[in-house]
């Protein structure tokens, strides 16, 4: 189904890049404003007000993604959730935090900054990847690369990069089994895949929901295992530091819920966004939208490779999730990856992604469900002879 009439459209470009930030729905936008003009009339009750959103929203999107409300927190984005885990992690001591060279760039420095502060080492290891790599070579390749000092594991769901999707079930099992905190980045999970986080052998999953799920830019969360709910150490403080106040009484979790919502006045409307794109999702239904979001992707796969340019994502469909990536042109190297982006949006109409990946350049395509068949296809082809 083409699902193109429920965005706002501009054929002078093709836009391939979900991947970074989607389109939101036309519905959810027009609820968004409906929502912040609303609630101009009365900025004050509006303000004491919001926690009872941010509550209705933690069970709503629990919901979606399989877990309780009580384990969730909202944040801008999953940056925010993940630096709020790592800090209020009790690390302090001996031992490492390990990551792979597939990992996002921020979240590597953010365990960088905290291995250091805790006094721990940081390590990276480099992994193969390939169309011919499977999630199977990944996780025994991260499995080998456990030590006994190992005590904070860190890896995406979906590779930022290339889109492989990693076996975190296995790695989570083995890697809990010997005692090592597992922090996932889903950033590319939550909407490309169907989750139930509460069955998931991990301590923190945090996700974005302005990718793949097309929500509101500025939402994400992070969610929080059921061991740890009594056990993490909040490194910010505010009104619901101890327990909660009066003016909390809408944020229907406990104390310790409560003690995760940041401090401070923030703009609700794009978490009010967040429960109509749930509404969306649920009329429209997530098998359908996930068929049309891979769909899009194999397209854009398949018009690359008529270029004869070299496929680095996973050809098994169990092992890729929305997006896809290819080496870059030799014609395109010696240039930064910004600037050649933005040179391409500019001369080819075409946006897109152009990441590094452990020192290898990459074109990412990632078309949402709210491109056309037609504007991948031609977006892809206007990349033919672009030096």
């Amino acid at each position: 189904m083409d699902f193109s009439s429920f965005f706002v459209k501009d054929e002078s470009f093709a836009y391939l890049n979900a991947g970074t930030l989607s389109r939101t729905p036309l519905r959810v936008l027009a609820a968004m404003e409906s929502r912040r003009q609303l609630e101009e009339i009365n900025p004050t009750r509006a303000n004491f007000a919001s926690v009872e959103l941010l509550w209705r929203v933690q069970e709503s999107l629990g919901a979606f993604l399989g877990a309780e409300a009580e384990d969730l927190f909202l944040r801008a984005n999953i940056m925010a959730a993940i630096n709020d885990f790592l800090f209020a992690l009790p690390l302090e001591g001996s031992g490492e935090i390990l990551t792979t060279g597939l990992e996002y760039g921020a979240v590597a420095n953010a365990c960088r900054i905290r291995a250091a502060q805790a006094g721990m080492e940081y390590r990276q290891v480099k992994l193969a990847f390939g169309a011919n790599t499977s999630g199977s070579d990944l996780a025994r390749a991260i499995l080998a690369e456990l030590k006994p000092q190992t005590r904070v594991l860190v890896l995406s769901h979906v590779a930022t990069g290339t889109g492989a999707i990693l076996p975190i079930e296995e790695i989570g099992h083995a890697a809990q089994s010997r005692g090592i905190v597992v922090i996932v980045d889903g950033a590319h999970g939550v909407g490309s895949l169907p989750l139930f986080l509460k069955s998931l052998p991990v301590d923190f999953y945090g996700g974005n929901l302005h990718k793949w799920f097309m929500g509101p830019k500025g939402t994400a969360f992070g969610w929080v295992h059921p061991s740890w709910r009594e056990n993490l150490e909040w490194r910010f403080g505010g009104w619901a530091s101890f327990t909660k106040p009066k003016h909390f009484h809408g944020f229907g979790g406990s104390d310790e819920a409560a003690r995760r919502v940041l401090p401070g006045t923030i703009d609700d409307t794009p978490f009010f966004g967040v429960l109509e794109t749930l509404k969306f999702w649920e009329d429209h239904g997530a098998g359908e939208l996930r068929t049309r979001q891979r769909d899009l992707r194999d397209l854009a796969a398949a018009e690359a490779e008529e270029l004869g340019w070299e496929r680095v994502s996973p050809r098994a469909p169990k092992d890729l999730g929305a997006l896809v990536a290819f080496r870059r042109p030799a014609a395109w190297e010696g240039q930064d990856g910004v600037t050649l982006a933005t040179r391409i949006l500019k001369e080819a109409r075409v946006q897109l992604a152009l990441p590094s990946v452990q020192g290898e350049n990459l074109v990412r395509f990632s078309p949402g469900i709210f491109a056309t068949e037609d504007e991948v296809r031609e977006g892809v082809r206007r990349l033919r002879g672009f030096q």
